[in-house]
């Protein structure tokens, strides 16, 4: 792995609520719920708080779950690319 990676270079304070909480259902699809809570160090009632909007997807945890995107951001990325050209 790089000394760099791609996501220390995303500035976490720039996303909004719900691409907050649109990266960890991404991770929580990729991994499952409890691998999720596992990979992320977070408690159970927390992930819940923050997939349904209650708390706010702290920066510490948007950079853990980063590491653990992989090819499911890659994805969301071509499926984000592919809506917006179909509107054009």
């Amino acid at each position: 792995m790089s000394a760099n990676p791609w996501y220390t270079k995303v500035n976490a304070n720039a996303l909004g609520d719900e691409a907050r909480r649109l990266i960890l259902e991404r991770v929580k699809k990729k991994h499952g719920f409890e691998k999720t809570l596992r990979v992320l160090g977070i408690a159970r009632d927390s992930l819940h708080n923050y997939l349904h909007g209650y708390r706010t997807v702290p920066d510490s945890v948007v950079y853990k779950a980063f590491r653990y995107l992989g090819l499911a951001l890659l994805e969301c990325r071509m499926e984000l690319i592919a809506s917006t050209q179909s509107y054009q």
